[in-house]
């Protein structure tokens, strides 16, 4: 009878550790799925406001996170009015060359105001507000003068006290507008017009008009240089602007280049520096150095502000 016993009890106690060992079997699935979810969820959560919505989940959903990866949202707790805010990729999934939502309101189900490419600046309002499931803050976008909202985790403050090299307040030129009625159909040597692609004139005209120049007589304009480039040899191949051609107009080539510093303190020296903007398709006049900006006119888009990431390179022409 006790050998009976003994023997039903081992049989009791191999059923129950069979019992546990399946259930541990079924409920792996269970927990991994449910980490799964969790992790789509944030994934889904931080690429809301990411015009390619779809691939920044697939390429989060490929990546661990860790601590040293974790979001770092933008905090109010020392920023200004005004305050200069650059348009950052998440972390901690470093999603290139997309383009982030500015919302009318502090929510993803909000009306769409316009998209700020990573790298591009904005300026806060101010404001700082919770709304569905992320912090929103208030900002206008520098290049086009929209208002809304952007989510904190897509934001960095720009420190203008941080020591970056040469600062000189902006001179102010006059600003052309490269369609003006009055030169904007004017061709330049091939098939494009002056509102096309004159950029670089206007930018050019914008200098001289500052300076005073007359050319042929009248005041510089970029209809005025537009008209002289053509009867001095100022045009190379693709309606490119012969830089070698401008001496007669008291400017000379002086150099290419790419680098900061350079930028900086020929711009701050009094030197005629375009800017090259907008990945390479557009030419704007340096005015000024301020924080992490290039005060500028444009002759094409709103705004007087580029943010240093945004220059490819810079033209610098000397007087002669």
């Amino acid at each position: 009878m006790t050998a009976a016993r003994v023997v039903i009890a081992l049989l009791f106690i191999s059923a129950l550790l069979l019992l546990t060992s399946s259930l541990d079997v079924l409920s792996t699935p269970s927990v991994a799925n449910s980490s799964l979810l969790l992790k789509k969820k944030n994934c889904q959560r931080s690429c809301f406001a990411v015009r390619s919505e779809k691939q920044c989940i697939k390429k989060c959903l490929s990546e661990k996170i860790t601590k040293k990866n974790k979001i770092q949202s933008l905090s109010d707790s020392s920023m200004a009015i005004g305050a200069s805010l650059q348009v950052v990729s998440k972390n901690p999934w470093e999603y290139e060359g997309v383009d982030i939502a500015v919302r009318k309101g502090p929510c993803g189900s909000h009306e769409l105001a316009t998209f700020v490419p990573v790298g591009g600046v904005v300026t806060y309002n101010g404001q700082f507000q919770k709304g569905c499931g992320a912090t929103w803050v208030s900002v206008t976008t520098r290049r086009d003068g929209i208002s809304g909202y952007i989510p904190s985790v897509f934001l960095r403050e720009i420190n203008p006290a941080n020591g970056h090299g040469a600062m000189c307040k902006p001179v102010v030129h006059p600003k052309f507008s490269q369609c003006d009625k009055g030169w904007g159909y004017d061709k330049m040597s091939g098939e494009k017009t002056l509102c096309h692609g004159g950029c670089v004139v206007s930018a050019i005209a914008s200098a001289l008009a500052l300076r005073k120049k007359k050319i042929g007589g009248a005041d510089a304009t970029p209809g005025t240089l537009n008209a002289w480039l053509k009867a001095n040899k100022g045009y190379l191949k693709d309606d490119l602007v012969n830089f070698n051609a401008l001496a007669p107009l008291g400017l000379k080539f002086d150099r290419f280049t790419k680098d900061e510093n350079d930028i900086k303190t020929s711009l701050c020296a009094g030197d005629v520096v375009l800017l090259n903007v907008r990945f390479g398709k557009h030419w704007v006049l340096g005015e000024g150095v301020q924080g992490r900006e290039y005060f500028v006119v444009d002759s094409s888009y709103a705004g007087n502000t580029y943010s240093f990431i945004d220059v490819e390179g810079a033209v610098i022409l000397a007087k002669v």
